[in-house]
């Protein structure tokens, strides 16, 4: 679900679609990364770092089609919210 667009990014939180359950391990993993490093007292480097990890894995594996342009960061944040930048201006 969008929350807001601009040129090139959409800000929004995700909505897991009917094919989602083959990747649920890997979407949970990267949530739970990002809530272990950005912990309430103190950022865990170890658990950051695996985020960036995940978050570059699976932006080189999520395509929109629909679109019609490269996605070139895809963000999952602990509360299940994401951040998409495009290569290209999304019209």
């Amino acid at each position: 679900m969008v929350t807001e667009r601009l040129p090139r990014k959409f800000f929004g939180r995700f909505v897991p679609g009917a094919s989602f359950e083959s990747a649920r391990v890997a979407f949970e993993e990267v949530v739970q990364c990002k809530a272990q490093a950005e912990g309430k007292f103190q950022i865990d480097d170890v658990a950051w770092n695996r985020w960036v990890e995940l978050t570059r894995e699976m932006t080189r594996r999520i395509a929109l089609p629909e679109l019609l342009v490269r996605v070139e960061a895809f963000e999952l944040d602990e509360d299940w919210g994401v951040e998409v930048t495009f290569a290209d201006t999304v019209e």
